[in-house]
């Protein structure tokens, strides 16, 4: 009984969520392209026309403000395979969402301990039907894929060697080249990286390949006419905090009101456990160990995730 209640009980609840969200998808996806899935038919043409050159133009150019060259790739691989059957897209994003929680449960064990029950909430948020708008978009594949890849970056971030290393570098390329909120991964990484004492070199090299991908991110970039200007939030600052503490507390609030009171509970909670970090030792170097930096690198990239959010949209 002991070994039923704490470890296969668990273990069933955390599969629970991934099994809804197959018999959701199963029951109302429709194979018909929706909204900015239409705006893939050019890089299709250039998919089938063959031609080499305008492949890489399509597979490089931006889609608003996002560079999706590696969700590029595999959404033209799959509707050259499936003849453009968006139901297969849908099914790939669950299978990424499944890579990311294979990812958070690698980093919930190397940060919290053995027991499971504390990741059944994780697994249900994960696969949350709140979600159901972006389950249901093929090309919502692009926002997967970068959570996929950030979580795999912060996780071999947090090992020594130097394979995992150029593994999380690449992780963080995938992400940053997925959708731009990836682009985050550098900063959070590299402070990950100083934390955890890790060589200079490692930060140096971090930081450079970090420097590249934005370099190139940014080369040619035009501004979506579209959008609100970048300092469209310091005219109105209660109203860019209401956006950015409601997009802190929308996977827990679900709702407008209810998301900004979960968002404000959860950056006091955040400031009251910094700051019970800070009395135990003023200069954060002797309380935070390999677990504490990667649970709060994770925390950084929620944060720093949302304030990107709120300052484009």
């Amino acid at each position: 009984m002991k070994r039923l209640l704490g470890h296969w009980l668990p273990l069933l609840l955390i599969l629970l969520p991934p099994i809804l969200a197959a018999v959701y998808l199963a029951s109302f996806a429709v194979d018909v392209p929706w909204w900015d899935q239409w705006l893939f038919v050019p890089g299709l043409r250039a998919v089938y026309s063959g031609r080499p050159e305008s492949i890489l133009i399509s597979l490089w150019s931006q889609h608003n403000e996002h560079r999706m060259l590696f969700a590029k790739i595999i959404l033209f691989a799959l509707a050259r395979i499936s003849a453009w059957n968006v139901i297969v897209e849908m099914w790939f994003s669950l299978f990424v969402s499944a890579l990311t929680l294979g990812g958070l449960g690698l980093i919930y064990r190397r940060t919290v301990g053995r027991s499971w029950w504390g990741f059944v909430p994780i697994a249900w948020l994960v696969f949350s039907l709140g979600q159901w708008e972006n389950m249901l978009l093929g090309l919502a594949l692009c926002l997967y894929l970068q959570v996929a890849a950030t979580v795999f970056a912060i996780y071999l971030l947090s090992r020594t060697s130097w394979l995992s290393w150029f593994a999380a570098v690449l992780c963080g390329v995938v992400a940053s080249l997925s959708f731009s909120s990836g682009l985050i991964v550098w900063p959070a990484g590299l402070v990950q990286l100083w934390a955890s004492r890790a060589s200079r070199t490692r930060l140096a090299l971090w930081s450079l390949v970090g420097v590249a991908t934005c370099a190139a991110y940014f080369t040619n970039y035009g501004s979506p006419e579209s959008h609100p200007p970048l300092i469209a939030g310091l005219f109105s600052p209660i109203t860019t905090a209401r956006f950015f503490l409601s997009n802190v507390g929308a996977a827990l609030g679900g709702g407008k009101d209810l998301s900004l009171a979960m968002g404000a509970c959860l950056v006091i909670l955040m400031g009251v456990f910094v700051m019970s970090r800070i009395r135990l030792g003023p200069r954060l170097r002797l309380i935070w160990s390999s677990s504490d930096v990667t649970a709060a690198t994770l925390v950084l990239l929620s944060l720093l995730t949302s304030a990107v959010i709120t300052i484009s949209r």
